[in-house]
């Protein structure tokens, strides 16, 4: 884990090979996580699951209470994975995404 007063890393490793990263900010009490990444050949394995929860249990014994993120409106799989996780999309930030150019979908999970 790297961690800064206000925000803090996680990695995944297989045999000794980063796999997956995520992360998290602490904005007053709002953890926003700010990637959640899983290589290719390793997705669809719980990993990012794995990763997810491990990181908001951090956030909330570090006084986050509510997490928020945004997710591709094409990635089915990660908002799959959100919902399960007791995230429900609130809003749309049209044009968030570029190369390609894609709307992001707002998710909250609240307390």
């Amino acid at each position: 884990m790297i961690s800064l007063d206000y925000a803090y890393y996680i990695v995944a490793k297989l045999d000794g090979e980063v796999i997956g990263c995520c992360g998290v900010r602490n904005m007053c009490g709002d953890g926003e996580i700010t990637n959640v990444v899983i290589k290719k050949e390793h997705r669809q394995k719980g990993i990012g699951e794995q990763m997810l929860r491990y990181l908001m249990d951090t956030g909330r014994d570090r006084g986050i209470r509510r997490y928020t993120l945004e997710v591709r409106e094409s990635n089915a799989p990660a908002r799959a994975l959100y919902e399960k996780l007791g995230f429900v999309c609130e809003g749309v930030r049209k044009g968030f995404y570029e190369r390609p150019a894609e709307d992001g979908l707002i998710y909250w999970q609240r307390d």
